[in-house]
């Protein structure tokens, strides 16, 4: 993509993602459907030469993850993973969530759609529990009540 395109992607992007949550990679050679991941926006709403300050992995793998669905035919529309009002207008021949809309958008999709789960975190009520327990027992072991 040549500097002009990446800009005016960025700023149409940027646009879209203010008024209606949802940015766009478009599908690369011959275009075999419509993608949705559910993840992160903010990574392509960025011009050349801007970058996040955190350096968490999170930004460079949704964009992975958009880049290799776009070099495979599929136009990707992104949403943010904690968008719980997104409602799907296209048929998505495929849908990759990281936490909680997968379950709430199937009802949504074709049954022909390929859903995939892609799990980045723990969950909450396990990871809860077991932080609870560690500290039952730093109780129980030290004498010491930490919040």
């Amino acid at each position: 993509m040549n500097k002009a395109r990446a800009y005016l992607s960025a700023y149409r992007n940027k646009i879209s993602n203010k008024l209606s949550g949802v940015v766009r990679v478009p599908a690369q050679g011959v275009r075999k459907g419509d993608a949705l991941l559910s993840y992160l926006t903010s990574p392509f709403t960025l011009a050349p030469g801007e970058f996040h300050t955190d350096p968490h992995a999170s930004y460079w793998e949704c964009t992975e993850i958009a880049r290799l669905l776009s070099e495979r035919g599929y136009d990707v529309d992104i949403i943010n993973w904690n968008d719980d009002s997104f409602a799907p207008k296209k048929r998505y021949s495929v849908v990759i969530d990281i936490q909680r809309n997968l379950e709430r958008l199937v009802p949504m999709l074709p049954s022909s759609c390929v859903k995939i789960m892609h799990v980045v975190s723990s969950y909450a009520e396990f990871q809860n529990a077991a932080e609870a327990q560690r500290l039952a027992g730093v109780k129980e072991r030290r004498g010491a009540a930490l919040s």
